[in-house]
């Protein structure tokens, strides 16, 4: 039980995974998700905050600060999506704080390629957890950790064939109990060791090569779109605009402009 945490808000506490360094967070009351974000002051690869049902922010870590380009909390807290990002992530964020609304429940594990102040891409585990007051939704809370690039794997490292194979076939279904039975290890195990090692549940970490793999399609070729969404595994160019644009924020062809020489 953390000792931050005024002693009549010390509820029932439940796991959120991979929130940075702690064990603990829900159900908690606004206040002390507030407190989060002095707690995670600190933490340069955990972008976090806290806005109301009307998307105002309310607290943030210095890291969002960063992401936004803007120099200080004040600069940030008060304001909406719309005042900080592009119109193509403000539209995303609406549609999972709809979801939150209506569902009223956690947004766990979504993952987002994000382009930080620097403007180099990045790639992040999000999650949104609601927080209520009785019965009433009064804010939601967002922590997106950043996934650091893995070790190379070692050439007797189980999971070396399953990323070869992933990579070299992107065009093709796959499901997670082949590539387990080609990474000779029984299922949970399997699954357990790629979120070790990549950070991602296995269906995650196959759209992240896929989405990558499209990217340096999109920057240095001039293929079609629907030719890009066949090669790295779409059905068709409709469902690869919609993935590629959840997960990246800005569509394919506005992707490609921006990226441009």
């Amino acid at each position: 039980m953390p000792e931050w945490l005024p002693s009549h808000q010390r509820k029932s506490w439940t796991f959120l995974p991979r929130f940075p360094a702690i064990s603990y967070t829900a159900t908690m009351s606004l206040a002390a998700y507030l407190q989060m974000a002095e707690l995670l002051e600190g933490a340069p690869t955990t972008l976090y905050c806290v806005k109301d049902t009307e998307g105002r922010y309310l607290a943030v870590n210095n890291a969002f600060v960063e992401r936004t380009g803007r120099s200080s909390r004040r600069d940030v807290v008060g304001k909406l999506a719309a005042d900080l990002f592009p119109g193509e992530l403000v539209a995303n964020y609406h549609q999972q704080d709809d979801d939150i609304r209506e569902l009223r429940h956690t947004l766990r594990d979504e993952l987002e390629l994000i382009t930080e102040a620097n403007g180099q891409l990045a790639w992040f585990l999000t999650t949104k957890q609601p927080i209520f007051e009785g019965d009433a939704l009064v804010a939601i809370a967002v922590v997106s950790v950043a996934l650091g690039t893995p070790a190379a794997l070692g050439s007797e490292h189980p999971l070396r064939p399953v990323v070869a194979y992933v990579r070299a076939h992107l065009a093709s279904a796959m499901s997670v109990e082949a590539l387990a039975e080609l990474a000779g290890l029984p299922l949970r195990q399997f699954e357990r060791l790629m979120h070790r090692t990549f950070g991602l549940p296995t269906k995650q970490y196959i759209t992240q090569v896929r989405v990558v793999a499209a990217t340096e399609l999109l920057r240095n070729s001039g293929l079609p779109l629907a030719e890009i969404a066949q090669r790295c595994g779409w059905y068709d160019q409709s469902a690869f605009s919609r993935q590629f644009t959840k997960v990246a924020g800005v569509t394919p062809g506005e992707y490609r402009r921006r990226t441009a020489d």
